[in-house]
């Protein structure tokens, strides 16, 4: 398992915890592995159905990166199957497969930023 189960959006240490929609299902009908993170409850109900800001986001990529390791680790096949055609377009293959999702996230968060107009939520 996990330990020292932190929120992906603000860093603290997690018990109970709430499992969030890195790009909230309202948006972007997407419930893979690779969007759907662990976060604190009253985090989560905050950020609602918004997009998290540049900033937030930015500030949260090495909790981002480590939780999809570890989901990786726990159902690789799915977890490649599902990042490799929803952020880099292939499977995840070579040792940068992590920032070149990460990217791909990014880049899909301001997409749907721009083409819906919705409000951001920063940490």
């Amino acid at each position: 398992g996990l330990d020292g189960l932190r929120c992906v959006w603000t860093g603290r240490p997690l018990g109970a915890f709430e499992v969030d929609h890195l790009i909230p299902f309202s948006l972007w009908f997407n419930s893979e592995l690779w969007n759907l993170l662990p976060a604190a409850r009253s985090v989560n109900l905050a950020k609602k159905d918004r997009l998290v800001s540049r900033p937030t986001l930015l500030g949260s990529r090495d909790r981002i990166i480590d939780y999809w390791r570890f989901l990786r680790g726990t159902n690789a096949k799915r977890f490649e199957l599902e990042i490799g055609r929803s952020l880099l377009g292939r499977s995840p293959v070579g040792a940068s497969w992590e920032m070149l999702a990460f990217c791909g996230l990014s880049e899909a968060i301001e997409t749907i930023a721009l083409q819906r107009g919705v409000e951001r939520w920063s940490a």
